[in-house]
């Protein structure tokens, strides 16, 4: 197991953790350009239905298109909400040293489940650990 602690180093995590915090904070810019760009859209629907009769066909269509903004706006604060909750602490290499010996082999296989997307192994000969390439899985 040596080897998987090897891999798994300060640098290896720190630079994990921080491409992780990267992609949540270009999610979280996208969500407020997005949510930006719906707010104005949503001004100017305002603004168009204020000066048509209420109840007239194109006011109808205007209110349905307003309906649906707000309702985008809607999903794109829940999943500003998602993105901004309280997230646990990144997982660095002393915490994963000094908490493998207490995890029985499912929290184990839980804990490297959440950090690895796959590994491949080239061919050829020399020992596994050597020929592995483990890719860590980005933020999701």
């Amino acid at each position: 197991m040596d080897w998987l602690f090897e891999f798994f180093s300060s640098d290896r995590l720190d630079a994990h953790n921080r491409k992780v915090e990267s992609a949540n904070v270009a999610a979280v810019g996208r969500v407020d350009a997005e949510l930006t760009v719906a707010g104005e859209e949503l001004d100017a629907l305002h603004g168009r239905a204020a000066s048509l009769t209420v109840g007239s066909g194109l006011h109808q269509i205007v209110t349905g298109m307003i309906a649906r903004v707000q309702e985008g706006i809607a999903n794109l604060n829940d999943e500003r909400v998602a993105l901004t909750v309280e997230h646990p602490a990144p997982l660095t290499h002393e915490r994963l040293v000094a908490v493998w010996t207490t995890l029985n082999n499912e929290s184990r296989r839980t804990v490297l489940r959440q950090l690895i997307q796959h590994i491949d192994l080239a061919p050829g000969r020399g020992r596994p650990a050597e020929r592995l390439n483990i890719v860590l899985r980005s933020g999701q």
